[in-house]
């Protein structure tokens, strides 16, 4: 055993351990340098790893499916390894499972499974909420960290749609054919062709509508159907259902369909005495005979009496008829907005002229007395100074007032049909039925007094041919093109139309919305209230603003207002019918 050196003098020599350790060694058997010898330390790196490419879709309603890559630090898929999937815990309790033929346990909430080939990890989630999420986890090995990883599902695919064009849809009557236009989303592909089945609500009556021609298109279907099936004019619910070929109802569409025509007149004068003529008016229309409105018989300008129409038939008498030839135009004018005025009727009426026999008589007795005395007093002329017959004048040298030559086309005015104002720069347009371009018809707009003219179309004109007549603040008019001359078109505004589509409205519901006389938007407003229904109290408000305001009720707020409508889904028809008789 070696003895440390002694220390210097006057110092105290350190403690060393090295004889300690010495003789530890050597009561163990351990040779002494390797006794003095520290410890080894083994050190292990581990990667960290991630879930890349993280995706989820959704297959179908609460049915999803999430897809990841379980990759290393250097991006390397790593395969073989155990991955567990968890959901969250809430009110619904979804199911996992693998996708495709990938083996794993199947748990409530909890699914162990192994990365595939390229480190692809891939869940089916069934029955998962909206939104939900799925936590995906790695325990880690010897040469890679734990990870997880929390991904978010994707909610569930938007609900199959059908729904018409708009919510409030004009069938013109006078139109053979009706052409509908329907959207659909979220349909599933189908070995059968779907089908489209129609019908009409009228109150409680419900009228099937068969259709003629049903086309698919990318965004829907284009339906088309005979006007002759919609029964007469009036508002109705119009109800399309898509169905399967085994019968069952897949879809369902509703809109409110306002079935218009166009109301043309006839009379007949069965009394004319001296200033006096009674007519007898009979009015027609596309879907049968009106059942409201009344007759104006207009002489210069100015009404001179009317009458109300009584299924369609109406007398009327005329007083203080000028002398000579009285022109009188009939005019129909409507009080709902689905009959439409058409063109007035025109008719003279001859007032002979009275003529005072005075004295003729004593002068019948008088004449020959007078022409015998005369002749006697007479002296004779000569006869050899014939007379020469007088020339007369060449036709053209002759005098006359040259007639005022009726312009080719069409020609007329356009007033308000409720106050006969004229309505300035309104369009009015002919359309043909063509594919060719230069086959569109004619263009113009009305003047400051309402008066437009357009000019005659060259050639004959194909069938179809239609004149259309818009204006902001009126409702369109569209009929059959009219034979070239005068044509006189009342236009009704859209004020006065939502107004009556109110008290329409209101009249067909029955109590509480409609008692006794004509409702008001503000009733109506009232009785919304006090039955709790907001909706309709804002729409009634809306419409009121629109009656009575000084904002000016163009197309697009029509449009909006109509869109608010409350569905005329509990209309008692029968009880309007007798109020209107």
């Amino acid at each position: 055993m070696s003895v440390p050196p002694p220390s210097p003098k006057g110092t105290a020599a350190p403690r060393r351990p090295g004889w300690l350790l010495w003789f530890v060694g050597a009561a163990l058997g351990v040779p002494r340098d390797a006794a003095a010898a520290p410890p080894t330390v083994s050190v292990t790196v581990q990667a960290q790893p991630r879930f890349d490419a993280v995706t989820s879709r959704s297959l179908a309603p609460s049915v999803s499916e999430l897809r990841a890559k379980l990759v290393d630090d250097t991006g390397s898929p790593m395969d073989g390894r155990t991955v567990t999937a968890r959901t969250e815990r809430g009110a619904s309790e979804p199911s996992l499972e693998p996708c495709g033929a990938e083996q794993g346990q199947r748990n409530a909430q909890r699914l162990e499974l192994e990365t595939g080939a390229g480190g692809d990890v891939c869940v089916r989630v069934n029955g998962a909420a909206p939104f939900a999420t799925i936590e995906l986890a790695f325990g880690g090995d010897g040469l890679h960290l734990p990870v997880a990883a929390r991904a978010p599902l994707e909610s569930a695919a938007p609900p199959s749609r059908l729904a018409f064009d708009a919510p409030s849809i004009e069938l013109d009557l006078d139109q053979g054919e009706q052409h509908l236009r329907l959207h659909a989303s979220g349909l599933a592909e189908s070995r059968t062709e779907p089908r489209i089945q129609l019908s009409l609500h009228e109150g409680d009556r419900e009228r099937r509508v068969k259709a003629e021609r049903s086309l698919r298109q990318a965004d829907g279907f284009s339906v088309t159907v005979r006007s002759d099936q919609l029964g007469p004019p009036g508002p109705a619910r119009l109800v399309a259902t898509l169905g399967s070929g085994a019968g069952s109802t897949l879809l369902r569409a509703e809109s409110v369909a306002l079935k218009i025509t166009t109301v043309q007149l006839r009379a007949e004068v069965t009394a004319h005495e001296g200033e006096r003529a009674v007519l007898q008016i009979e009015a027609a229309a596309s879907g049968g005979p009106p059942t409201s409105g009344w007759v104006e018989a207009w002489l210069d300008g100015e009404v001179v009496a009317s009458t109300p129409l009584s299924r369609g038939h109406a007398s009327l008498e005329l007083s203080a008829l000028p002398l000579g030839a009285a022109h009188v135009s009939l005019r129909y004018r409507p009080e709902e907005p689905w009959w439409l005025p058409g063109e007035a009727f025109e008719l003279v009426l001859e007032r002979a002229i009275p003529r005072t026999p005075g004295r003729w008589p004593w002068l019948v007795l008088i004449a020959p007395i007078a022409w015998v005395c005369s002749r006697a007093l007479q002296r004779p002329a000569p006869r050899d100074a014939a007379k020469r017959p007088r020339r007369r004048p060449p036709p053209s040298a002759r005098s006359h007032p040259a007639a005022a030559a009726t312009p080719p086309g069409w020609t007329g005015q356009i007033v308000d049909a409720h106050d006969g104002a004229p309505i300035s720069r309104a369009i009015v347009q002919i359309s043909l039925p063509s594919l060719l371009v230069r086959d569109a018809g004619a263009t113009t707009h009305s003047d400051e007094e309402g008066y437009f003219a357009l000019p005659a179309l060259s050639g004959p004109l194909p069938e179809g041919a239609r004149m259309r007549v818009s204006a902001r603040l009126h409702t369109e008019v569209e009929r059959p093109l009219p034979p070239e001359g005068r044509v006189d078109i009342a236009m009704i505004s859209r004020r006065r139309l939502l107004l009556r589509r109110l008290v329409r409205w209101a009249r067909a519901m029955g109590t509480p919305w409609h008692r006794s006389g004509e409702p008001t938007p503000r009733e109506i407003v009232n009785v919304a209230l006090r039955r709790g229904e907001p909706q309709t109290a804002r729409w009634a408000e809306a419409v009121e603003s629109a009656a009575f305001g000084s904002i000016d009720v163009d197309m697009g707020l029509e449009a909006s207002l109509r869109g608010q409508e409350p569905a005329w889904t509990q209309a008692a028809r029968a009880r309007d019918d007798d109020l209107e008789d």
